[in-house]
Parts: C-alpha cells; sequence; structure tokens
C-alpha cells in the first residue's frame, strides 16, 4: 500500500512538473510573438527613436548646466586656478556647442500641423 501512494505521489510531481514546464514555453512564445509584432510596429520604432533624441538632449542640457555652475567654485579661488577654470569653461561651452550643432544635425525635423485659429500659450 505504502509503495501504490509513493508512486502516485511521484507520479503526480512528475506530471506538473511537466504541466508547468509546458506552460513557461508557452508563455516564452507568446511573449517573443508579441515583441516580434510590436517592433515591426512603425508607431513603436518612432517612440524608441524619441525617447532615444529626448535623453541625448538631456544629457547635453545636463551637461550645459554643470559647465555653467562652475563659475560658482570659482569665487573661492585662487587667481590662477580660477583662470584655469574660466578657460576649461569656455572650452567646455565650444565642446558643448559643438555637440549641440552635430546632435541637432543628425535631428529630422518635426511636422507639426497647427490649425489657423490656434494659439500657442
Amino acid at each position: 500500500m505504502l509503495y501504490l501512494v509513493l508512486c502516485s505521489i511521484t507520479l503526480t510531481a512528475i506530471n506538473v512538473c511537466y504541466i508547468i514546464r509546458k506552460h513557461r514555453m508557452l508563455d516564452v512564445e507568446i511573449q517573443k510573438s508579441v515583441e516580434q509584432r510590436l517592433s515591426a510596429s512603425a508607431a513603436v520604432v518612432e517612440l524608441a527613436q524619441l525617447r532615444e533624441e529626448r535623453m541625448v538632449m538631456r544629457n547635453l542640457l545636463r551637461d550645459i548646466l554643470e559647465n555653467e555652475a562652475l563659475i560658482k567654485h570659482a569665487a573661492a579661488m585662487p587667481d590662477d586656478e580660477r583662470m584655469m577654470l574660466i578657460k576649461y569653461r569656455k572650452d567646455r561651452r565650444f565642446e558643448l556647442f559643438g555637440e549641440t550643432l552635430a546632435v541637432l544635425g543628425e535631428m529630422k525635423p518635426m511636422d507639426v500641423k497647427w490649425r489657423k485659429d490656434a494659439r500657442v500659450g
């Protein structure tokens, strides 16, 4: 009797593991199918591109703000260090300006459709 109970428990556990594995494989297949269909969608591709452009612009703005905030530290420095900091800030400003031009040159212009009676602000 004990052998019969142990055998039925073992077979039940094996069947449950098999069903769970089958269910996981089905979930993976469904997920792959959904990702494949969404990746082919033009709206999703454009949204991903806009997110990337937004992050690039955000990083550029952060760099510009950090560069401009350097002048706060210059007041408490000796003259020679302050002059080096101001020179570095100026060089970095030109570098950031070049990066900004490069980024804006790569971005496509936005096509905005305005109504005739629309007001901004």
